[in-house]
């Protein structure tokens, strides 16, 4: 990683208005799309302006916003202070890549890399293994992390841990949790909040490590039955599932499609030929897997049309949008699935075809966006609806 000093230089050397692709060779790193998403977690990045197919950004405000985020700050947290920005990082995604891992706590790829090399499947408590994609869950390696710099406690000198100090252990960080930017909590890819995830994974640690821990007192604590807490604890012993943004092979495994399929409409069904683009890919080449689908729901549900001069009455926009609007599915543990934006899948069914009714002239009212899609004001639906617009990325 660059210095904040070796960065200023850079910057120096560059026009006053300055590209998406200069400013990530600036700062050191291969893109910096997330920047400008601030449902990825980012907020206040300088907007731009668009010439052709480039965004320009003025230099100044642009170093201004780089060198006040924690990730820019010159003194890279060590072991000390670890857990404490382990407990105040705030991503939005499920899964991270070392990358991500690494800027949102502030230490070095390296040092990420690091615990995956040393901390391996036959160590006592391996480091969370990657996806296909190279990417972690998030909660896994959170409670590893919080777990690293609070071991399981050892017996006493009778071979026995008492229950009460085992206990206190186990819930050390059962409370944890945050919000994500639409005023949810954050739950991972098994749906279970930061707090019961770390829980889960210290129970199984004790339990690998010949600790008793009752599956009875686990599942109440969770709230969940015995069945589906044994279920979790067996998921998440295994690497974990695809994020909610997937590739094209993942997006067709999934929804029961091929891989050329989805690349053949990502190619042909595009902005300016299709009145309704496929969903754009990231940086990355993933694209939403509930924008995904519900976009194929689309394909058989297009937009109403009028017939001869007639506008189409609100009555009528309205039952299209809510078409599918109780659309939803249940994680493991039971809890209503949520996608890359926090929303249900019905939700974001709604959300899509807003988008799609808005851009063919329809006049969808924020305040009723809002409040079908449960937010609390309509500047928090119009920012869904904005991040679920916003380009791939900048060119």
């Amino acid at each position: 990683m660059m210095t904040t000093d070796e960065v200023t230089a850079a910057f120096a050397q560059l026009p006053d208005k300055v590209t998406t692709k200069q400013i990530a060779e600036a700062t050191g790193r291969k893109h910096i799309h997330n920047w400008s998403d601030p449902s990825k977690g980012f907020v206040g990045f300088p907007a731009g302006t668009r010439e052709g197919r480039t965004v320009y950004r003025d230099k100044d405000a642009v170093l201004k916003w780089y060198l006040q985020q924690s990730f820019a700050q010159p003194n890279r947290r060590g072991r000390r202070d670890l857990p404490e920005a382990v407990r105040s990082a705030r991503p939005v995604q499920t899964h991270l890549t070392s990358g991500e891992i690494a800027e949102t706590l502030g230490i070095t790829r390296r040092a990420v890399n690091k615990y995956a090399d040393h901390y391996t499947s036959d160590t006592a408590d391996p480091f969370p293994l990657p996806d296909p994609d190279g990417e972690r869950s998030w909660s896994a390696v959170r409670a590893w992390l919080l777990r690293h710099n609070d071991p399981l406690p050892k017996a006493g000198g009778d071979g026995e841990l008492p229950w009460a100090q085992l206990r206190s252990w186990l819930l050390r960080n059962h409370d944890d949790t945050y919000e994500l930017p639409t005023g949810r909590a954050f739950t991972d890819e098994l749906g279970l909040t930061l707090g019961e995830r770390d829980l889960l994974e210290r129970a199984r640690l004790a339990q690998a490590s010949g600790v008793e821990v009752s599956a009875q007192w686990l599942a109440e604590t969770l709230g969940q039955d015995e069945d589906t807490v044994g279920q979790l604890t067996a998921e998440a012993s295994q690497a974990p599932a695809p994020a909610l943004r997937m590739r094209p092979a993942g997006l067709a495994r999934s929804l029961g499609l091929t891989a050329d399929g989805v690349t053949y409409w990502a190619k042909t069904r595009t902005p300016g030929v299709s009145s309704d683009p496929f969903p754009a890919a990231d940086a990355d080449g993933k694209r939403s897997w509930s924008a995904v689908h519900a976009w194929l729901q689309r394909r058989d549900d297009p937009l109403p049309e009028p017939e001869g001069r007639a506008t189409i009455a609100w009555p009528v926009w309205e039952e299209w949008l809510l078409r599918r609007q109780s659309d939803t599915l249940a994680s493991p543990t039971g809890r209503v699935f949520l996608d890359d934006l926090g929303l249900t899948l019905g939700e974001r069914d709604v959300l899509e075809r807003v988008r799609l009714a808005r851009a063919a002239g329809a006049r969808v009212p924020t305040a009723w966006l809002a409040a079908v899609l449960r937010q609390k004001n309509g500047k928090q639906a119009e920012l869904l609806l904005q991040s679920a617009d916003r380009p791939a990325a900048d060119a």
